[in-house]
């Protein structure tokens, strides 16, 4: 199901940013990297003093160290940190080139608030410097 919810998000974040040029259309799914950055399952399982956290470095920004906690995810180059999404929790992440212009956006999978939950799809253009809320 949140594959599903995610193939239409991508679907409609190409559709509505403008992206989705004929190239676009005719390239091949196969050749564009999706790379997963898995949550553990022991993470729902930790104590509230306990954080969780997963680091992950990507080719095309060799600088930079993307850190996914519970209620975030940021970039870290050099002494800098720059928030780019926020949620709680962020349910799954994941880096594909959406846009086709080199570089991989995050996709995550967003849930907000306590009783009444809001849940949808954040994309950051990160090469870019923008933000997409699905």
């Amino acid at each position: 199901m949140k594959k599903k919810r995610l193939l239409w998000a991508v679907l409609i974040c190409l559709l509505c940013t403008g992206c989705a040029k004929s190239e676009a259309l005719r390239n091949d799914w196969k050749t564009t990297p999706v790379i997963k950055w898995d949550s553990p399952a022991e993470r729902w399982m930790l104590s509230e003093n306990e954080e969780f956290s997963l680091k992950m470095k990507l080719s095309e920004f060799p600088e930079t160290i993307f850190i996914w906690s519970d209620e975030q995810i940021s970039a870290k180059k050099d002494a800098e940190e720059k928030l780019l999404i926020f949620g709680t929790p962020i349910f799954s992440a994941y880096f594909t080139d959406l846009n086709y212009d080199g570089y991989p956006e995050i996709c995550a999978d967003i849930g907000f608030g306590c009783g009444f939950c809001d849940e949808h799809i954040e994309v950051y253009d990160y090469y870019h410097d923008e933000k997409y809320v699905l």
